[in-house]
């Protein structure tokens, strides 16, 4: 027996006539008969029969798009409103980089009329008209007025009513500080009611492109968002917006401020 076992124990650590150890590559059952190694799976076997990861998702169309993929869908339309006397269409709702927007936009100073005759109402209602769409996605509005005198104030408060029960968020950009009657119109925002819209009285540049960029970007695609997200430009077309009392009339400021957003649409989503 002691015999039988030290032969069975050289067997496993002697060469064979090839070179390679005996035993390492065969095993006995208990009832002595041979019976065939597991093998052990390498990386390269494991690889194989791993099941593929499903990448669709991060794919066109899928639900983790970044950004700047989903802008290049189209997944963002924006439009513009004037008022004056009443609303009027500028341009409607188009993708960022389209042309017809960026011409609009370029002559915006055609848009302002001779009169003082400022009714935001107007304007206000043909933006949620506008808006108006059973297709999925976030929509807003972006109000920009010199804070003149306003008619028609005791009808926006309902229309203001009407873009909370549709979702709008109303963002107020003043030109300077309202005062007044006028102050008290313009407080339509939907910050309150929704938690998201505001009210802003810039005097800078700087600081209407921030509050121009800031809408925007509450708007700008997200990687779980559905459908498309809409915004319109409810822009002041009185002739206040023409007068050039500084170095550049209101509405060439507007035009700088959408113009330098439109150039660099995610600037805010990225950048520090």
């Amino acid at each position: 027996m002691v015999s039988s076992l030290f032969r069975r124990i050289c067997g496993v650590f002697m060469p064979n006539q090839e070179g390679e150890l005996q035993g390492a590559c065969r095993h006995s059952s208990s009832d002595g008969t041979e019976r065939k190694p597991v093998q052990k799976q390498t990386h390269d076997a494991r690889q194989e029969i791993r099941k593929p990861r499903n990448r669709s998702r991060g794919r066109k169309g899928g639900a983790f798009c970044n950004a700047p993929e989903l802008l290049k869908q189209g997944r963002m339309r924006i439009g513009c409103v004037g008022f004056c006397e009443g609303g009027f269409e500028i341009v409607g709702l188009g993708r960022h980089d389209s042309e017809l927007l960026t011409s609009a936009v370029d002559s915006l100073d055609q848009r302002v009329r001779e009169s003082e005759h400022r009714n935001i109402a107007e304007g206000l209602r043909l933006a949620l008209q506008t808006l108006d769409t059973p297709e999925p996605g976030r929509s807003g509005i972006l109000l920009i007025t010199s804070g003149g005198p306003t008619v028609g104030s005791e009808e926006m408060p309902a229309l203001a009513q009407m873009a909370v029960g549709r979702k709008v968020g109303i963002h107020v950009v003043c030109l300077g500080a309202a005062t007044g009657a006028a102050a008290t119109a313009l407080r339509i925002h939907t910050k309150e009611s929704l938690g998201y819209g505001s009210l802003r009285e810039v005097g800078s540049d700087a600081e209407l492109l921030s509050a121009v960029q800031g809408f925007f970007d509450g708007l700008a695609p997200a990687r779980t968002m559905k459908g498309t997200n809409r915004a319109i430009v409810l822009l002041d077309c009185c002739k206040s917006m023409g007068a050039s009392h500084a170095a550049a009339a209101p509405v060439d400021r507007v035009r700088v401020a959408l113009t330098e957003y439109l150039n660099k649409p995610l600037v805010r989503s990225y950048d520090p």
